[in-house]
């Protein structure tokens, strides 16, 4: 099998699919559909499918619980990888920052990314999943709803890597305290072996603390003198809001022009600077790569009507932060 699917529409031939049931949709209901795409396997729920009998036998895997037997399956395939996985995880950004990431390491590694945002225990296994043997880098997103989610993430994608953007209010209403979000980000860093890299915001005080709470070497990227990917000269494009800016590293410097507008993604192309750098990416390439960077759907989108009105879409989420910076 070539790969997995949970969605019967976007199987591809040699796929595994998974049916999961959700609180709306059951995926069983989709299996011929998944088969006439071409998928050569599904793995189902034991008695939730019954085959009809004039139709051509199906390779069926039966199991108790579809969903764990997926984690069980990312969490074998990532024993087999020999790439570096970059875990990211944060109030806000993380999306973004995933996408700039893969730009950078895309420059000298084979990377494989989660689509859109993927980072929950669906999300991450089908990311792991879509590596293969020739995989360099995988860039993967994690999200949390409580205490414990990063941590079970982690054993399952086993992070050389972590980067944390920040720590805000977002989903705070899930954690119930500022207090309990912030040891929940914190699984992250303290998830990373030694030898391993934490990749910590400067300039946010709850993420520089997470260095105490990791055994993996920090780096520290922002806009202050003490980090150590840093941006200089700093400034918008009147015109278009994007950001221009002289990214510093320990190695050099170069020009970033960011493709996207907000002044609020100069830290998430730090970020991904900072993980270039970790794994020796040229500050001349992670620059080009930044430039070139295509940023998940409704995040700064930037329209022009046929009448000269500019329309800027960030509608894909909303929390106090990212609303102050759009």
């Amino acid at each position: 099998m070539s790969g997995c699917a949970i969605d019967s529409r976007r199987v591809r031939p040699g796929d595994l699919f998974v049916a999961l049931a959700g609180e709306h949709v059951d995926g069983h209901r989709y299996i011929e559909g998944a088969f006439a795409r071409g998928a050569a396997a599904a793995l189902v729920r034991s008695g939730a499918w019954a085959q009809s009998r004039d139709a051509p036998a199906r390779p069926i895997i039966e199991v108790d619980d579809p969903a764990r037997a997926l984690l069980d399956l990312a969490r074998a395939e990532r024993g087999r990888l020999r790439a570096t996985v970059i875990a990211i995880t944060g109030s806000t950004g993380k999306t973004c920052t995933k996408d700039f990431t893969a730009a950078v390491l895309g420059r000298r590694l084979r990377v494989t990314a989660s689509p859109a945002s993927f980072n929950n225990e669906v999300g991450l296994p089908l990311t792991i999943l879509a590596a293969d043997v020739t995989t360099q880098a995988v860039v993967c997103e994690m999200g949390s709803r409580g205490r414990g989610h990063i941590r079970a993430l982690c054993e399952i994608a086993r992070p050389q890597i972590g980067v944390v953007t920040n720590v805000g209010l977002a989903h705070l209403e899930l954690f119930g305290s500022p207090e309990a979000l912030h040891a929940a980000k914190a699984e992250l860093p303290q998830a990373l072996p030694t030898g391993g890299t934490a990749v910590l915001n400067a300039d946010d005080p709850v993420v520089r603390g997470y260095a105490d709470s990791t055994d993996a070497d920090v780096v520290r990227f922002g806009l202050g003198h003490d980090a150590v990917v840093r941006a200089e000269a700093l400034a918008l494009e009147e015109r278009t809001g994007r950001s221009r800016f002289r990214l510093e590293t320990p190695d050099g410097r170069a020009t970033v022009h960011l493709p996207v507008p907000g002044e609020h993604m100069v830290a998430n192309a730090l970020a991904a600077a900072a993980v270039g750098w970790v794994l020796g990416v040229p500050v001349e390439e992670s620059a080009a790569g930044l430039a070139a960077a295509q940023v998940g759907g409704s995040r700064m989108e930037v329209f022009e009507t046929p009448a000269g009105l500019r329309i800027v879409n960030d509608a894909y989420n909303a929390n106090p932060a990212s609303m102050a910076a759009a």
